[in-house]
């Protein structure tokens, strides 16, 4: 992807959520090549701005008692908007486990650990996934999930993606959201 790919046609969300969705998948696929079986990668931020072009940063990964996924990425949206000024498109693309389901009861008592602890107990209760939230410069937000398995080899097969018709929902989504809010659109 070239720096201002998307100077052209800053209007094409969708279409940079599709390429994302493509890119992020060959990046796994690669890393997985290159450390001979299932590899995990960092959780990364990209901003896009005409000035500086692409900047991509691997985000630290949150502690189990400390700090949250959420507060690293409000500090790294701040970081990178003082740094580079307002984008024209950013993501946050991670890898995470899902779990489908309708039980309004079961999400409403989620707790954050609760796949990482089923997934210990049994694997096949949950899916691996990457999770790839893209932004434009306004805050509009389109989400994308690609569920895979490991082959025998090792290698990522993964499922189509799925992509939210809906405004993306989620304590990720209400960060971004928050600093469009108080950054971009209260300006």
């Amino acid at each position: 992807m070239s720096d201002n790919e998307f100077a052209d046609n800053p209007r094409n969300l969708s279409s940079y959520l599709e390429r994302l969705v493509s890119t992020t998948q060959g990046a796994k696929t690669a890393l997985c090549e290159q450390e001979g079986g299932p590899a995990d990668g960092m959780p990364l931020m990209m901003w896009i701005t005409e000035e500086h072009g692409l900047a991509v940063c691997a985000m630290p990964m949150p502690d189990a008692d400390g700090i949250s996924m959420p507060e690293i990425i409000d500090y790294g949206l701040r970081k990178a908007f003082v740094d580079m000024g307002k984008p024209m498109y950013g993501a946050f693309i991670g890898e995470a486990l899902v779990r489908r389901t309708n039980d309004t009861q079961e999400i409403a008592n989620h707790q954050r650990g609760d796949l990482q602890r089923s997934f210990q107990k049994d694997p096949m209760s949950v899916s691996e996934c990457l999770t790839i939230l893209a932004f434009d410069g306004a805050g509009e937000m389109r989400h994308a999930c690609v569920t895979y398995k490991y082959n025998d080899f090792g290698m990522p097969e993964f499922d189509e993606p799925t992509f939210q018709a809906e405004k993306p929902q989620g304590a990720i989504a209400e960060t971004v959201d928050a600093f469009f809010e108080v950054f971009i659109r209260g300006w």
